[in-house]
């Protein structure tokens, strides 16, 4: 019978099971997603997957539910948690980086030399810039929708699920949080251009870093509102790590997060009957 789904995100905290980037209330609400029960067992599915493993209500052991078979695909495993046997094949669906905000408060030594560098070039060009919490105006929505515009079609050929990105920015659901970084060309006539979103949400572990929406033709613009996100005292004080997705098979992203020195890097795996 349908449930609602978070009935699977309470008992995944419950048995403290370690989240993916895809678990939290925004991300699954936005996704059109529905919760199920059946026999002490509840899992989530849209209508091709079933998103992650069934868990039980009743048992900690979530390796053999009895009836799994009958089940779709399972579009996303966790890292202390696969499907049970009766799925023979697996195949790669991304990585998933972690890292400790933390650890960008202090960019010396040679791991950090290149990342140092870049995170110094936008503001040397852009001096009079401000990062800010949202304020609810026509005028910034409509500079958030243009910004997304020219976002999107920059990356095209590396986005997935659209419609999801546009609900996320545009939908303001309570629980997706943002800042945003102007740039002030002329102190005595102050316009605020907007040139990046930073867009996350939480689970009980992790802060999952959704988007870094820049302006196009900017370069090394991306390094340093990454930075701002990873600096953020908002971040910081939550004593969380960040769940930073992964790379949608862009290895030229998947180089740069690389060189951002995660404290972890893991392989998310699809597992197919």
């Amino acid at each position: 019978m349908k449930v609602p789904f978070n009935l699977y995100l309470n008992r995944a905290k419950r048995i403290k099971l370690i989240p993916n980037f895809f678990i939290s209330v925004p991300y699954l609400k936005l996704s059109n997603v529905k919760g199920f029960m059946e026999d002490g067992w509840v899992w989530i599915e849209d209508e091709e997957w079933l998103l992650f493993p069934p868990l039980s209500l009743t048992t900690n052991n979530n390796h053999h539910c009895p009836f799994i078979s009958k089940l779709k695909n399972v579009w996303s495993d966790f890292e202390s948690l696969h499907p049970s046997p009766n799925f023979s094949k697996k195949e790669f669906l991304d990585w998933e980086y972690i890292f400790n905000p933390t650890h960008f408060n202090d960019l010396s030594g040679g791991k950090w030399e290149t990342y140092r560098k870049n995170i110094r070039k936008w503001p040397r060009t852009h001096e009079n810039w401000k990062y800010l919490d949202y304020i609810d105006t026509i005028s910034n929505r409509n500079k958030i929708r243009y910004l997304l515009a020219d976002w999107m079609e920059m990356k095209m050929e590396d986005l997935q699920d659209y419609d999801l990105i546009i609900n996320y920015i545009l939908g303001y659901h309570s629980n997706v949080h943002f800042k945003f970084l102007y740039h002030i060309k002329d102190k005595l006539n102050p316009i605020y251009d907007l040139y990046a979103i930073n867009v996350w949400d939480e689970n009980w572990m992790y802060i999952n870093y959704r988007y870094c929406i820049i302006k196009k033709d900017n370069p090394y613009l991306d390094e340093f509102a990454r930075y701002l996100f990873y600096t953020d005292p908002i971040i910081q004080k939550k004593g969380k790590l960040i769940n930073d997705g992964g790379c949608l098979g862009n290895e030229g992203l998947e180089r740069f997060k690389d060189k951002l020195n995660p404290v972890k890097k893991r392989a998310v795996y699809s597992w197919i009957k």
